[in-house]
């Protein structure tokens, strides 16, 4: 029964994402669910692109807990392509995103963390906020590298590719969703 609520929480962030992404990229993006799994931090960080585009998320009143949106670096310059004026086609070159291009997909980053907010809401109120970037796997550190978390692997299918989304959540944060929902 959680898995089934997890699943239709993070498929009505999908289509809420799809929606918006449609409107700024000004072409087609297909959002789909793959999973939302549990993993510890560490097995987490070895499933990341190296370099990745990864945005680092404050989770206010959690005693500094983090959590991270992994965009997925062909559609992170998917996005820079279509958001500069091109056409979506170009290829996505194997190196970190520079600050300005951080920026801009910066965005999209801030748009999961909000619907992220709105789906958790009933369950577990939560406040972020991003705020930083990392491009290197092995330096993420949101968490330790046996910590559980929370993983929604979501695929992003837009111009002539497909990338992954990630998002990650603390089990620390959401441990209420659990105990609750596991004594019903």
């Amino acid at each position: 029964e959680r898995l089934r609520t997890l699943e239709a929480m993070y498929e009505r962030l999908c289509k809420s994402l799809e929606g918006w992404l449609v409107s700024r990229a000004r072409g087609t993006v297909e959002l789909r669910l793959q999973s939302v799994e549990q993993f510890s931090f560490g097995e987490f960080t070895l499933s990341l692109a190296n370099p990745c585009a990864t945005y680092i998320v404050d989770i206010a009143h959690s005693g500094g807990a983090q959590a991270c949106v992994d965009v997925g670096q062909e559609f992170a310059f998917f996005l820079i392509d279509r958001l500069f004026g091109g056409t979506g086609s170009a290829s996505s070159p194997q190196r970190a995103l520079s600050p300005v291009e951080r920026l801009a997909v910066r965005t999209v980053a801030e748009k999961v963390a909000q619907l992220l907010e709105e789906v958790w809401a009933d369950h577990v109120p939560m406040t972020l906020a991003v705020t930083g970037y990392e491009s290197s796997p092995e330096i993420l550190q949101i968490a330790n590298r046996e910590d559980p978390v929370l993983v929604a692997n979501i695929e992003v299918v837009a111009g002539s590719g497909s990338s992954p989304l990630l998002i990650c959540l603390p089990f620390v944060v959401l441990e209420k969703f659990f105990q609750v929902s596991g004594q019903r």
